[in-house]
C-alpha cells in the first residue's frame, strides 16, 4: 500500500481535476492505465481545479439513525432469500436499473483514482471525489478505491472513510462489533472490529475497506454487500446496523456456516444444512448447494481434524444436472470433532486460477450407528464432466455380488466397464440419455470409462471400485 492517511496527507506532490468529470475521463488513455498497472507509481498529469465555494460551504450533517433494509445494490442478486437466516422469511431487492448500469462508468472512476497518490490535504482529497463523482454513490466509490490503494493503518480507516463521507455531506457511522476470521486456515472466536454504514439513495447500506484490503481476492465484495451476505462474517454491536428485517442474536450468529466471499462472488446458495455446527450419529453427513454459474464450477471438498486432512475416499461429490446442485458427502473415520470445507474454481477463469474455499462446517460425531463407509476412487474428467454417481456409493464391492451400476455421464460418446480384464462396451439401452444402466457380477476390481467429444481417441477413466 501507499502513503497512510490521518488528518493530513504528507504528500510529495499535488495534483487537481477539471470541474467536469466526462473530461477527466477523457485524459486517462488505456496505455496510461497499464503503465501504472507495471510501474505501480502515480501518472503525471497537468489537470487543474478551480476552489468551488459549494464545497467549502459543506458543515457536519445531521445522521439519520433509523436504518432502513437497502434496496439498491449493486451485486448480482435480485431476490435475495434469507433462508439461513429466517426459514419463514424472504425479501425481495429491488435493484436499481439505473445503479447496475453505472458498473462501467464505476469501472473508469478507478483509473482516475491511481492518479490520486498525492494529495495535499483530506480536504483537497474529498474535493477530487466530490468534483467528479457525479451523485453519492460514485463519490464514495472513488473513496473506497483510494483509501484501499493509499493507505496502510487499517485501524484508522473507518473513522477516515466517516470524515471524508462528512465533508461531502454524505451521511456515515462507524459501525463496531464482531468479525469471523475468513482465513482458510483459522477457526478462531470473533474479534472485535470496525467497518462503515453509509446512506446513498435514501437507503444505508455496508461497507469494510479494512477487510477488503485483507483478503485480495474478494474482488470488491465489501463494498455494498448485501446485508444477508454480509451477516455470515460481521456481527454489530447495534442490531439495528445488521440491516436486516429479523436481525439476529449473537448466538444465532455463531451458529451459521463459515462463509467466505468467493461463496456470494460464485453465486452459491446454501440449500441444507442452514446450521454451521452440525451433530451427527449417521456415518454419512450431506451438504447440498447450488449455483446459476454450476456448469461453469470445480468443487471438491475435504476432511480434516486440527491439522490432519483425512483421505478423498472420506468424501465425495456428486452433481445434479437438472437441479445445478453440488451433492457433498462426508464419511468420518470414527466418533470426534472434524471440520468439514468445500472448495470451488470457475473454470471459465485460467487454468492457473486457484480453489478458493467457500463454506466451512464444524462436524460433531456423537456416535456411529454403522461403521465408516469410504467412498469410491474418483478421476479429474468425473468432476470435469459433471458426473454423478448414484450406486453404489462404496469403495469396496463384494466378489461375487451382484450389483447395479447407475451413474449419469453427460456427453458422452462411448462408456465402457472394465471387470478386472474384462472389458464390456455398453449398448445403446444401457447408457442412452446420459444414463448409465448396468447390473454385473463382481469378480475383481472395476472401473468405469467413457469417451467424449474434447478427447475422440481416448477412453478416460470416471471411478474406480475395489472388489473384496
Amino acid at each position: 500500500m501507499g502513503n497512510c492517511l490521518t488528518t493530513q496527507i504528507k504528500a510529495s506532490g499535488q495534483y487537481s481535476v477539471e470541474n467536469n468529470s466526462a473530461q477527466l475521463l477523457s485524459v486517462i488513455t488505456e496505455k496510461d492505465y497499464i503503465q501504472y498497472i507495471k510501474s505501480k507509481k502515480p501518472i503525471k498529469q497537468e489537470i487543474s481545479i478551480q476552489t468551488d465555494n459549494e464545497f467549502q460551504s459543506i458543515i457536519p450533517i445531521e445522521v439519520n439513525d433509523n436504518p432502513k433494509v437497502p434496496k439498491i445494490l449493486i451485486h448480482k442478486s435480485e431476490t435475495v432469500s434469507t433462508q439461513t437466516i429466517d426459514q419463514q422469511q424472504t425479501i425481495s431487492l429491488d435493484i436499481d436499473q439505473v445503479t447496475r448500469s453505472r458498473r462501467p462508468d464505476m469501472l473508469k472512476l478507478e483509473k482516475i483514482v491511481v492518479l490520486w497518490k498525492n494529495v495535499t490535504s483530506i480536504d483537497n482529497l474529498c474535493r477530487l471525489f466530490y468534483k467528479t463523482g457525479t451523485n453519492s454513490l460514485e463519490r464514495v466509490w472513488l473513496l473506497y478505491q483510494w483509501i484501499i490503494n493509499n493507505s496502510d493503518e487499517s485501524e484508522n480507516i473507518p473513522n477516515l472513510f466517516f470524515l471524508c463521507c462528512q465533508k461531502m455531506n454524505i451521511q456515515c457511522k462507524i459501525v463496531s462489533g464482531y468479525i469471523r476470521s475468513l482465513d482458510e486456515n483459522k477457526n478462531s472466536d470473533p474479534t472485535h472490529h470496525k467497518w462503515n454504514s453509509v446512506f446513498i439513495e435514501e437507503c444505508w447500506h455496508l461497507l469494510d475497506i479494512v477487510t477488503e484490503m485483507f483478503y485480495e481476492d474478494s474482488q470488491n465484495f465489501y463494498f455494498l454487500p448485501s446485508p444477508d451476505h454480509l451477516i455470515f462474517s460481521h456481527y454489530p454491536n447495534e442490531a439495528k446496523w445488521q440491516l436486516l428485517k429479523t436481525p439476529l442474536t449473537y448466538e444465532q450468529y455463531l451458529s451459521l456456516p463459515r462463509i467466505s466471499a468467493s461463496y456470494f462472488l460464485l453465486d452459491m446458495h446454501l440449500i441444507s444444512p442452514i446450521e454451521g455446527i452440525l451433530n451427527s450419529n449417521e456415518s454419512i453427513t450431506q451438504v447440498i448447494l447450488s449455483s446459476p454459474l454450476s456448469h461453469t464450477l470445480q468443487v471438491f471438498c475435504c476432511l480434516q481434524h486440527d491439522s490432519d486432512k483425512y483421505p478423498d475416499r472420506h468424501t465425495f461429490v456428486n452433481y445434479d444436472l437438472d437441479t445445478h446442485q453440488f451433492q457433498f458427502f462426508v464419511s468420518p473415520p470414527m466418533i470426534g470433532n472434524y471440520e468439514f470445507v468445500i472448495f470451488a474454481r470457475d473454470s471459465n477463469e485460467t487454468e492457473e486460477e486457484d480453489y478458493q474455499w467457500i463454506i466451512k462446517y464444524h462436524l460433531n460425531v456423537i456416535q456411529m450407528r454403522t461403521h465408516c463407509q469410504t467412498f469410491p476412487t474418483v478421476y479429474p474428467q468425473f468432476s470435469k464432466s459433471h458426473c454423478a454417481l448414484y450406486e453404489p456409493l462404496s469403495e469396496y464391492v463384494q466378489k461375487g455380488e451382484t450389483i447395479r451400476i447407475h451413474m449419469r455421464i453427460p456427453n458422452a460418446r462411448r462408456v465402457r466397464i472394465d471387470v478386472e480384464e474384462q472389458r464390456i462396451m455398453m449398448t445403446s439401452n444401457e447408457y442412452k440419455n446420459d444414463i448409465l444402466s448396468k447390473t454385473i457380477t463382481v469378480t475383481g476390481n472395476i472401473r468405469i470409462l467413457a469417451k467424449f467429444k474434447d478427447n475422440a481417441d481416448l477412453l478416460r477413466p470416471l471411478c474406480k471400485f475395489i472388489a473384496q
